[in-house]
C-alpha cells in the first residue's frame, strides 16, 4: 500500500501551452529547495560533500527516466515523458542580489515576470528577453530563449553560473572559469545534462525602453529591413496577410458603385485595421474589457475594466487562502491561459495543482497573510464576455462608486447557441 504523497501513486496529466503536445507522467516531484531535494548528505573527509537527491534517488529505485518541466511555453515535445516529471514551480525564490556588481543569484524555477519585478526594486534588469514572461528562468536559459535586437545577447549569455543536479543525483557548479566548455553546454543543455537548480545572472542597470508600433507596407518594410534592424536596439515585424482591404474594396467597386461603409474589427487588430484607407468604420468586441488573453499584445494594452469578486471562505495557513468557487474556465484548449486570474489585491496567485474550481479556488502570495474571512478577491475572466455567461448583471462603477446596474443576455433570459 503507496503513501498518500507517493509521486508514484498518481498519474497527473501534463501539456504545453498550445495544447498539442500531452504526457501523463507516472510520478510528478515538485521540490521546494536543493536541501529538500536532498535524501542525505554523505560526508567524505572535511572539504568533500557529495549531495544524493530525493527525488532522482527515488525515479532510480523505480527505474524511471526524470525529464524537467517548466511552463510548457515550447511547441515541442522536449518535457514529455512517461516516467518521472520534476517540476521547479518552488525552486522561485530570490537567493542574494549585489547591486554592485549586478550579480543576482536565484533559485531555476521562478519566472521571467517574478523576476523582472525584483529586479526592478533594486534598479535592476536584465539585458535583453523574449516575447514571454512567463517562462521558468530554467527552461528560458535551457532553451536559448531569445528577444529582438542584432547586437544584443540572448538570455543563456546573461548567464555567470549555474548549480546542475546530475543524473546520479550530485551536485556541479557551472562557470566559465572552472570548465568553460562544461559550463557552455550545460547553459543551453535542453534539460539532458542535468537539472538546473540555481542560477546566477549578470544584469544590468535598470532602463526604460521606447516602443513604437506602427503599421507600414510590407515591401516598404522588407527593403528596408536592414536600415530597421540596425537602426533600432529592438526590431521586430508580424505579417497580416488578410489585410489587403484597398485592392479588395477596388475589386468589389469596379463593376459596381462606390462602396460607403466598409467596416473592419477585432480588438486585437484595431490600430491595423484602423490604418487600412479603404476601411471607413472599426468594430471593438469583449476585449475592451481587458482579459487576460489580451495580456500578450502590444499594439493594443487595453486597463482591466471587468472583474468579478470572489468572498474568501477559509485560511488554511500562512500564505494561502480558499475563496469560493472561480472555476470560470473560458473556451479554447483547456490550458492555464484560459483560467481566470487573480488581479486584486496584488500578489496573489493561483495554485498550479488545483487551478480554479467550481466550488473553491485556492491563491497562493503573500497578500494572502493580509485577507480575512469574507473579504473579496478581485478575479479577471481570460475572455471578458464569455463572463456575462457568469452572470445576470454588471455594475458600472466611476471611481469608488456603483452609478449603475446592467443586465447581461444571461440577466435577460437569452440563450444564443
Amino acid at each position: 500500500m503507496s503513501e498518500p504523497n507517493d509521486p508514484y501513486a498518481r498519474a497527473v496529466d501534463w501539456s504545453n501551452w498550445a495544447g498539442d503536445e500531452r504526457c501523463r507522467p507516472a510520478a510528478v516531484e515538485i521540490p521546494g529547495s536543493i536541501e529538500e531535494l536532498s535524501g542525505a548528505i554523505v560526508r567524505a573527509g572535511a572539504h568533500d560533500r557529495r549531495v544524493r537527491v530525493a527525488a532522482i534517488v527515488r525515479a532510480g529505485a523505480h527505474d524511471r527516466r526524470v525529464r524537467v518541466a517548466g511552463s510548457g511555453h515550447s511547441f515541442s515535445d522536449i518535457a514529455l515523458t512517461d516516467g518521472v516529471q520534476l517540476r521547479l514551480d518552488r525552486l522561485r525564490r530570490v537567493l542574494d542580489i549585489d547591486r554592485s556588481s549586478g550579480l543576482v543569484r536565484v533559485q531555476a524555477g521562478i519566472t521571467i515576470r517574478e523576476l523582472n519585478a525584483r529586479l526592478a526594486e533594486h534598479g535592476l534588469a536584465m539585458e535583453n528577453l523574449g516575447d514571454v514572461d512567463s517562462q521558468t528562468l530554467a527552461g528560458a536559459i535551457s532553451t536559448a530563449t531569445h528577444g529582438t535586437g542584432a547586437r544584443l545577447r540572448n538570455i543563456s549569455a546573461q548567464v555567470a553560473e549555474l548549480t546542475l543536479v546530475l543524473a546520479d543525483g550530485s551536485i556541479l557548479r557551472c562557470a566559465e572559469e572552472l570548465d568553460a566548455g562544461v559550463f557552455r553546454a550545460v547553459r543551453v543543455g535542453l534539460g539532458a545534462l542535468g537539472v538546473v537548480a540555481e542560477v546566477t545572472l549578470r544584469c544590468v542597470p535598470a532602463f526604460t525602453l521606447r516602443g513604437v508600433d506602427a503599421p507600414a507596407p510590407l515591401a516598404e518594410t522588407l527593403a528596408r529591413f536592414e536600415e530597421l534592424s540596425l537602426g533600432n536596439d529592438h526590431f521586430e515585424l508580424y505579417e497580416h496577410p488578410y489585410t489587403r482591404l484597398e485592392r479588395a474594396t477596388a475589386e468589389l467597386e469596379a463593376p459596381f458603385a462606390l462602396l460607403e461603409l466598409v467596416n473592419g474589427g477585432g480588438t486585437g487588430s484595431l490600430e491595423s485595421t484602423a490604418a487600412e484607407a479603404a476601411v471607413t468604420e472599426v468594430t471593438a468586441g469583449s476585449g475592451l474589457y481587458g482579459p487576460t488573453l489580451f495580456d500578450a499584445y502590444r499594439a493594443f494594452a487595453p486597463r482591466p475594466a471587468a472583474l468579478f469578486a470572489l468572498p474568501v471562505v477559509r485560511r488554511p495557513g500562512p500564505g494561502v487562502v480558499t475563496a469560493l468557487g472561480g472555476g470560470y474556465l473560458a473556451s479554447g484548449p483547456a490550458d492555464r491561459a484560459r483560467l481566470p486570474q487573480s488581479h486584486l489585491p496584488p500578489g496573489l496567485r493561483l495554485d498550479r495543482q488545483e487551478g480554479a474550481g467550481e466550488v473553491q479556488t485556492p491563491l497562493l502570495g503573500a497578500a494572502a497573510d493580509g485577507l480575512s474571512v469574507g473579504d473579496r478577491v478581485y478575479m479577471r475572466h481570460a475572455k471578458a464576455g464569455e463572463l456575462c455567461e457568469r452572470f445576470a448583471s454588471l455594475y458600472l462603477l466611476e471611481g469608488e462608486r456603483i452609478v449603475e446596474e446592467v443586465p447581461t443576455y444571461r440577466g435577460e433570459g437569452q440563450c444564443f447557441l
